[in-house]
């Protein structure tokens, strides 16, 4: 598959990821600890996913 579209659809899955844990009321450190075990992140990385989902969200 093309790169450029595995990473389009890594990154949807890992912003479905968020939405949800953000719906059932999940802190932003459970949501982290979440995105670190299904997706093999680092902190550093699950914590720029998280960040940049919910300045997008605040942005609409």
């Amino acid at each position: 598959m093309n790169e450029l579209l595995e990473r389009y659809i890594r990154k949807q899955v890992i912003e479905t990821c968020i939405s949800m844990c953000i719906k059932f009321n999940q802190s932003r450190e459970e949501t982290i600890s979440e995105l670190i075990q299904r997706f093999n992140l680092t902190e550093e990385d699950a914590e720029e996913y998280y960040d940049e989902y919910c300045d997008e969200a605040v942005q609409q």
